[in-house]
């Protein structure tokens, strides 16, 4: 069977191997196994003057590279130029593990010895001595793997770039596009005019391809954000996967506050089968849409859908979009059938009729004319599933000839070809092929998916493989097996945990990178997502009793989810949805017997609660841990439960409290470690949990400024943090610690601490404790304003912990403004966030970032009501507006007197009267501030102190 023949062009083939073009046309030119006497190329295919490139055939060609090139070790033959030069452009010149230059070295990743391969992708360049490491096991071969990955990504979002595409992933249109000239042309024309346009018609009917054309035709500075709503289970799921795309597409973390993200960026966000969630959330997904319209200026939203939207009520452009015509059709099948015999005569005319105009359904008969090679035998074929179907029917339409159509290709498909497609559809954010290959075992995976390409069944993005959106609902309905369903949904969900387990316990046990488990959590969201959703459904399904082991299997889905995601979600700042997992897993747990996990989910869920500045629900949480531990009278659930009073007494800056908590934690531990009390899994981990016990009595002495004893006993502990402590905690104690250094007068002992923690927080993507971090360095930076030059505090450094301050503010605004008045609400946000955001504001301000403080202002006020009272927060607020625009009113004669005197009655009520003693040195700051910015380059802290005791204080 002749394979369907889907054309890309360089750029797009590029892409697809994850290469450089050079290296691409490098392989049309030579033949890479000329040792072993091969003569094959990778062949191009040249229209109008330019190369395409059969995706079949670059897939196979790949297969082809990763075969042996050589018979044994010792017949090695020499890499080929092509491809070290391939190897030198990747790098830039530098190692990607150190950065250093000369000398470098070719390495393998998998050895030659073993894989017998020269393939480009297990092959990098490093540094020589790091070569030599990799040889000698010094550092791991995964960690070579990893760097790769890195260099293939860059590579791609460089290639990206050039075709004018962005990290949103939209997919290819298909390079025949017929018979929507008129459409076309309407639908650019609405894009240019309208923010919210609606393309309506038939799954299949090309509402998909349509929209790809026009938006190749879209402004460069107005990226895409492409949404399969096919594959997302709730508005909830919708927004976590908005907010995940949103960050990969802008570079920047977004958290949870995503209209503010969106606010003032022109993205063209595109909701694809928008009707998959109109039908069980219709009020809540318009409500959504409808909110990202009316609180963003730039955003625009492009929906493609088979059910009206007239409800939604904002303007809108609606087009539908009907059959082609019969000319148009022809055209299509035409093109489609390329050399192939095309039918004449009735035979042609009974498929032009039969499908009716509908794309996709001209699309399949060319795939069963491919397959049976016989016009004849393709009506025949098409008849009888007809008449099997809908006996009584006489005419065909469009939604009938797909299903149709459709059901007459899955006829043919062998049994394990139906298998392979049944399995692939609960991957709806699609199958990592590269993974696939190494941890599932699916019978002949990759031949499978081969085949149904050739059907148009699924599709290839990169290295993911699809099942195509009209064949989603059909594949439901052809499921008739319950049992097969099961089986395959049960396979499906148990590979997508295993794959998970194997890279995050990989990144757990590479305590620098845990950046790596959450790239593949960020990858994986939609599956997971999918997972969690499905799991929740069948445990719905069970409670009436049915099934019982099965129940059990569910359960513990949710558990591998919550402890797979829960990290994740911190570190994302996904807080809210951390607080649902947790809560499914403290369910899950308990229902399944582990307790001592359910304690594990209520200290996480706390620690989310506390993130959130909710002091009741937290205060809650514990409560239901200690009754738990006094339930049960499980050890290890009463260390838990002591360990979480200590961090609430802590919250609550009951210090004292805290301290003798934290100590009967570590008593707890030591006796029961003494007396054989704890489960074995407890005390496989008893070193690593009191060194954090330790740690946390650290940071209690710091809060109660009892630095140098704080500094005692993070010292005892530093050689377990720097050994074994995952790169999130010992971030956070180092953190901790280089605060403790600085207080203590030994600033030049903690700087340096502060910035390696500022890294490895953007590494990982934890915007809150970036934020932290920078305030800290902010208290230091009148002292030492070279501190705001160092490289670490890049402009996504800020950006990074400004949008890790915002989510805290509207989610406390949100939460408290649905119990109390939003007045009261925002006038009375936690002080500490402005204490934090005033020191933030002290070193963005002598940066030329400044700008983006404003510009965060802006975004920020847009989800709050006008402040009725003048407070910390509204006062820093207004400096941050004011110093953040300095650049436009510096240099306003008549502006700047009044401004000034703003900046000075802020400073007052922000000092307080304390004078020049104050412990914020605010005076201090805003004296080198005017000398850093020329406003005033004589100016002192004494003469700016003087002239504001004598300033009532300045209204908002």
């Amino acid at each position: 069977m002749k394979a369907r023949e889907k054309l890309l062009n360089d750029t797009e083939a590029a892409i697809l191997l994850g290469i450089t073009k050079e290296l691409l046309y490098a392989y049309v030119r030579n033949t890479p196994k000329t040792n072993l006497g091969h003569t094959r190329r990778l062949v191009s295919t040249v229209m109008a003057g330019k190369n395409y490139f059969s995706e079949k055939e670059l897939l196979e060609f790949d297969a082809y590279l990763k075969e042996p090139w050589s018979d044994s070790n010792k017949t090695r033959p020499a890499i080929p130029k092509y491809i070290e030069e391939y190897l030198k452009t990747e790098i830039g010149g530098k190692c990607p593990i150190t950065g250093k230059g000369y000398p470098l070295d070719n390495a393998h990743i998998v050895g030659y010895a073993e894989s017998l391969s020269h393939h480009h992708h297990n092959l990098v360049r490093v540094a020589k001595e790091e070569h030599t490491k990799a040889d000698n096991a010094v550092i791991s071969r995964e960690l070579l793997q990893e760097t790769k990955d890195r260099l293939i990504e860059r590579l791609r979002h460089q290639l990206r770039t050039d075709l004018g595409e962005t990290t949103s992933k939209a997919p290819h249109p298909h390079p025949v596009f017929i018979g929507r000239e008129e459409k076309l042309e309407e639908l650019n024309g609405a894009m240019a005019l309208n923010r919210f346009i609606v393309l309506e018609g038939l799954g299949g009917i090309g509402k998909t391809e349509l929209l790809l054309n026009a938006l190749k035709n879209s402004p460069p500075d107005h990226p895409v954000l492409w949404i399969d709503v096919e594959t997302v289970g709730s508005v909830t799921d919708l927004n976590i996967i908005l907010i995940n795309q949103l960050t990969q597409l802008t570079g920047e973390q977004v958290g949870n506050s995503l209209i503010e993200s969106l606010h003032g960026k022109p993205i063209i966000l595109v909701f694809d089968s928008l009707e998959k969630l109109l039908i069980h959330q219709r009020e809540e997904t318009e409500a959504f849409i409808q909110k990202l319209l009316v609180q963003t200026t730039e955003l625009k939203i492009i929906a493609t859908c088979q059910v009206d939207l007239s409800l939604i009520d904002y303007p809108k452009k609606v087009i539908g979009i009907e059959g082609l015509s019969r000319e148009k059709s022809l055209q299509l099948l035409e093109t489609l059938m390329a050399d192939r015999p095309l039918p004449m005569g009735e035979e042609q005319a009974w498929f032009l009729e039969f499908c009716n105009g509908h794309p996709l359904s001209l699309k399949l008969v060319v795939s069963l004319l491919t397959f049976y090679q016989s016009s004849t035998e393709v009506v025949a074929q098409l008849t009888k599933t007809s008449s099997l179907k809908r006996p009584m029917l006489k005419k065909h339409d469009k939604s009938n000839a797909l299903d149709v159509c459709l059901s007459t290709v899955y006829d043919i498909l062998t049994d394990e070809q139906k298998k392979a497609l049944q399995y692939l559809q609960f991957f709806s954010g699609g199958l990592n092929l590269k993974l696939a290959e190494l941890h599932i075992e699916v019978a002949d995976l990759s031949a499978n998916v081969a085949a149904l390409m050739q059907f148009f069944f699924v599709e290839i993005k990169e290295d993911r493989v699809f099942v195509v959106n009209p064949v989603r609902p059909f594949l439901k309905s052809k499921m008739q097996e319950k049992s097969l369903f099961v089986q395959l949904q049960k396979a499906a969900i148990t590979d997508i945990l295993r794959i998970g387990w194997v890279v995050n316990n990989h990144s757990a046990r590479n305590k620098d990178n845990l950046s790596f488990g959450f790239r593949w959590n960020d990858e994986e969201l939609t599956n997971l997502l999918e997972v969690f959703r499905i799991t929740q459904e069948e445990l719905n399904i069970s409670k009436e009793g049915q099934g019982p082991e099965k129940r059990k299997e569910y359960l513990g889905f949710i558990v591998s989810i919550s402890e797979l995601l829960g990290k994740y979600f911190f570190s994302r700042g996904f807080f809210k949805y951390g607080i649902l997992l947790n809560k499914a897993g403290i369910t899950a747990n308990i229902e399944l017997g582990n307790l001592e996990e359910a304690a594990d989910n209520y200290l996480a869920m706390a620690a989310f609660q506390s993130r959130q500045f909710d002091s009741e629900a937290h205060e809650e949480t514990v409560k239901e841990l200690n009754e738990l531990a006094q339930t049960t009278g499980n050890f290890v659930i009463q260390i838990r439960a002591t360990q979480a009073q200590s961090a609430l007494e802590l919250d609550k800056e009951n210090y004292e409290a805290a301290l003798d908590l934290y100590k009967k934690t570590l008593h707890l531990l030591e006796e029961g470690v003494n007396n054989n009390m704890l489960s074995n899994k407890f005390t496989s981990i008893a070193d690593y949990y009191k060194d954090t016990m330790k740690g946390e009595i650290a940071v209690v002495y710091w809060r109660m400024d009892e630095t140098q004893k704080a500094i005692t006993q993070f010292e005892e502990i530093l050689p377990a943090i720097e050994g074994y402590f995952s790169e999130d905690n010992r971030l956070a104690y180092l953190n901790s610690y280089a605060n403790c250094l600085c207080e203590a007068g030994r600033e030049q002992e903690g700087f340096p601490y502060l910035f390696r923690t500022i890294e490895g927080f953007k590494r990982i993507g934890q915007m809150e404790y970036i934020g932290n971090s920078i305030w800290k360095l902010g208290a230091h930076v009148d002292k030492y304003p070279e501190l705001a030059t160092h490289p670490s505090l890049d402009k996504e450094a800020f950006e990074l912990a400004l949008e890790g301050l915002m989510y805290p503010i509207l989610e406390y605004f949100e939460r408290l403004s649905a119990t109390y008045s939003k007045q009261w609400a925002v006038n009375n946000l936690p002080g500490i966030l402005s204490t934090k955001l005033f020191y933030i504001m002290r070193v963005i301000c002598l940066t030329p970032h400044e700008r983006i403080l404003s510009e965060w202002v802006r975004n920020l006020i847009k989800g709050l009501p006008r402040m009725s009272e003048i407070n910390a927060f509204s006062v820093t607020l207004n400096l941050c507006k004011i110093l953040g625009g300095v650049q436009d009113w510096k240099d306003s004669p008549e502006h700047v007197p009044k401004i000034i005197l703003s900046i000075l009655g802020s400073c007052f009520l922000l000092n307080g009267e304390k004078g020049l003693e104050s412990s914020s040195r605010v005076f201090q700051w805003l004296a080198f501030w005017m000398r850093h910015v020329n406003l005033d380059p004589s100016a002192t802290a004494e003469e700016l102190w003087d002239k504001a005791k004598f300033l009532h204080p300045v209204e908002k």
